[in-house]
Formats: C-alpha cells, structure tokens, sequence
C-alpha cells in the first residue's frame, strides 16, 4: 500500500495547498476590506520652514502636533465613532492661523483628506477615497 493512499484526503499536495491558497486570499481580502474602512487625515508642511505647534479637529476628535519640520508629514487616523464634519487647522503663530476645509468629512468609510501647507501658510486639500471602497462599495463616487 503507498503512504499517501494512508492520509487522509486533506492532507494530499493536491487538495492542501490550493486549499490554504484560497483560504490565505479570503482572509487577505476580508483583512484589507476591514481596513480600508479607516478614514484619515494627512499633512505635508512644504513651507521650506519649520511649522510651529499645529491643533486639527474632525469628526469632534482633535489631536496636536508639536511642530512640523520642512518636508515632513503627520497622519491623523480618524476613529469611526465621530460624526461627519469639516476639518478645522489651527497654528500657534502670532496673529493666529487657522484654516477650515470646504466639504465636510465622514469619520468613516475609507476616505483620506491630504492637506499641502505652502510657503505663505497656502493650502492645498483634495479628497481622496480607498480603492477597495471606491470599487466595492461607493458605486455612485466618482473614479
């Protein structure tokens, strides 16, 4: 009798390992979708110059950045219990800066605001939205 008539049928190479293939790609799949429900927040400084202490509130959540070197960039994961609202940016400077965004933010749903401070305290924001999202789940979104 041969060894591999004595295992049973799940432990063959033919049957285990496509089986582990497709268990591995569901579970990769499910991983990433879960995860691309995470919205955030991302800011570059390209001001040629140090940012000072920076304040950001979304979604009734704040959180402060000590200073920002030139070139440098900070992400704000957004938790999804807040409610939708636009992102409002204050700078200690003297006068005082302060920015808000024009189109309001879901604390949710794989949505990432990316913020450009340039030189003269300008901004740039655009509104991007996760790929898994856009594609399985926001079927009226633009693409």
């Amino acid at each position: 009798m041969k060894k591999s008539q004595l295992r049973p049928l799940w432990l063959r190479k033919r049957v285990f390992l496509p089986l582990c293939l497709i268990l591995g790609l569901i579970g990769a799949t499910v991983v990433a979708l879960l995860r691309s429900d995470v919205s955030s927040i991302v800011i570059y400084n390209e001001t040629g110059g140090i940012l000072p202490p920076l304040l950001v509130r979304a979604c009734s959540q704040t959180k402060a950045y000590p200073t920002l070197q030139d070139q440098e960039s900070v992400r704000f994961k957004l938790e999804p219990r807040g409610p939708t609202g636009t992102v409002h940016m204050e700078m200690a400077t003297d006068p005082p800066w302060s920015w808000d965004s024009e189109n309001p933010m879901p604390s949710h749903g794989g949505y990432r605001l990316t913020i450009r401070i340039e030189p003269g305290n300008q901004v740039e924001a655009f509104t991007d939205i996760s790929w898994w999202r856009g594609t399985f789940f926001n079927f009226n979104a633009p693409r």
